[in-house]
């Protein structure tokens, strides 16, 4: 008979969860297992505060203007590149050049750090061609720390899936959800309200998708001496940042890159099959999600 098998562990410092539907609990286990080692090897290659992470030692401290990709590392950065793309280039991995450039001057101003800055970051900073990403500022610094979580749930939906039954992976609220729970009924989240972090605004069923919810109610990051949101911008276009966004897509990679761009500009333009729900600072909400 299937049941419900619930693993959980702390990685990319947010709590993550496994539900596997199974008629076999050695069998959720061991893809638990790989799940979960496939959870850390990302975890460790990408981390972007680790000085011996790949990211750290091979990209952001690269000696020339081009460096040579493994296969997946190419597959995870063209996707990033073709989706800030479609963001308009509002999504930005560059902005890591600007966590880096604090550590060496911590009494420097995030705004005083944008102005010298701007020119090594965004999509003109650095492409691809073939196995090579090429990057001509040495400055320019890479952050995938709005990506490798969601890149992460996406690899460990594709080893829970061989279940018998359904499955959920949630890593800080990124998730993925295959098929149906154990007694056949859709599996549901809650929207939690900005405004009131113990109520949800709205219900969600979920069959075979990807969501993934951005706020910046949560988490915060100093420069200088100021407090600013955790999601940063490469410019000010952004005055007019959404408090929560919740986008629901094919991938967790897709929805979390979403679901930032939104946040950072509520009114881009998003494909018309995306389904997302913002939540602006004056608490109007904007949504084309049918909820409960």
């Amino acid at each position: 008979m299937l049941q419900p098998f619930r693993f959980q562990f702390i990685a990319m410092t947010v709590p993550c969860e496994l539900l596997i539907i199974d008629d076999n609990r050695q069998r959720a286990e061991q893809l638990a297992q790989q799940a979960h080692a496939r959870t850390r090897q990302l975890e460790k290659k990408y981390n972007f505060h680790q000085p011996d992470s790949w990211l750290s030692r091979v990209l952001n401290r690269r000696s020339g203007s081009r460096v040579k990709l493994d296969a997946e590392t190419r597959q995870l950065l063209g996707q990033v590149y073709q989706l800030s793309e479609k963001t308009a280039g509002v999504f930005d991995i560059t902005v890591g050049t600007l966590n880096h450039a604090a550590r060496r001057k911590p009494e420097a101003s995030l705004d005083a750090l944008k102005q010298t800055l701007a020119p090594t970051m965004g999509l003109n900073a650095w492409h691809l061609e073939g196995r090579y990403l090429h990057c001509e500022h040495p400055e320019t610094c890479f952050d995938l720390g709005g990506v490798v979580k969601e890149f992460a749930v996406d690899e460990a939906a594709q080893i829970v899936q061989k279940a018998r039954g359904g499955s959920l992976v949630s890593f800080g609220g990124d998730m993925r959800m295959a098929g149906h729970k154990a007694d056949g009924s859709p599996f549901t989240i809650g929207v939690r309200d900005p405004h009131n972090t113990q109520a949800n605004l709205a219900t969600l069923a979920i069959e075979n998708a990807s969501v993934a919810t951005s706020g910046s109610y949560e988490r915060q990051q100093t420069f200088g001496g100021e407090a600013h949101d955790h999601i940063l911008a490469r410019d000010d276009a952004a005055s007019s940042r959404a408090l929560s966004t919740t986008v629901i897509a094919d991938s967790a990679l897709e929805a979390g890159i979403y679901a930032t761009s939104l946040m950072l500009q509520p009114t881009l333009n998003v494909p018309s099959g995306l389904k997302h729900l913002i939540v602006t600072k004056d608490r109007k909400i904007y949504s084309n999600i049918n909820a409960d």
